[in-house]
């Protein structure tokens, strides 16, 4: 069975009457008993019977009755709602960031495009990890965008730079890398350290998004 023949089956126990239905749908009667019959064959039952000139639910089409109207309501709140989130000007947006752009790079950027677009209806879901793990949320579809530290050899993802990061090492006084204009995190992985991730001294902050 199909869409129109639910649609048809629909139409034609409302209005009990095949010639008037099928002007209702604008297709021909032939097409509507039809439609009509295949649905009878695969579901083994008779769904309407004659009553006069017009056709009445049998109690098995009633029963099926109920079963299709509700079916094709949740399907059309589907389509509602797809469209909702899929507009031009509406719906939600998956966002994910790595945890140093929590605090000002993300609250800046969406406080600025829902400033700049008052009028659309958008809504914003976040998402907070690193970048591996938003990477792989990105493949998933998990996420529409995403900002991350750029990774090589990521197929099928789009990076486009954004920004640096620069990370800074703290050491106590004394410490034998204290009082050094710059050092490579190389440098640091003999002594223990509290972090969030194994980045290198400089992050190329990156938009990435999946690659169609």
């Amino acid at each position: 069975m199909n869409l129109n023949q639910l649609h048809y089956f629909v139409t034609l126990a409302h209005i009990e009457h095949y010639t008037r239905a099928a002007e209702m749908l604008s297709i021909t009667q032939p097409s509507l008993s039809h439609a009509i019959s295949m649905l009878e064959q695969e579901l083994e039952t008779n769904l309407f019977e004659k009553r006069g000139r017009n056709v009445v639910l049998t109690k098995y089409g009633k029963v099926f009755l109920e079963y299709v109207e509700e079916a094709l309501k949740i399907l059309d709140s589907g389509v509602k709602k797809t469209r909702a989130l899929t507009s031009d000007t509406g719906g939600v947006i998956d966002l994910a960031y790595i945890f140093t752009l929590g605090s000002v790079f993300v609250p800046q950027l969406v406080g600025g495009f829902l400033k700049e677009h008052a009028d659309w209806d958008v809504n914003f879901r976040f998402s907070v990890g690193n970048t591996t793990e938003i990477i792989q949320g990105l493949k998933e579809e998990k996420y529409d965008i995403a900002f991350c530290s750029r990774k090589e050899k990521e197929s099928g993802i789009d990076f486009v730079p954004i920004a640096k990061e620069k990370l800074v090492v703290v050491v106590p006084k004394g410490h034998e890398l204290a009082g050094r204009g710059s050092v490579d995190l190389k440098e640091t992985l003999p002594y223990p350290q509290v972090y969030f991730t194994k980045n290198l001294n400089e992050k190329l902050i990156s938009s990435c998004r999946l690659s169609l």
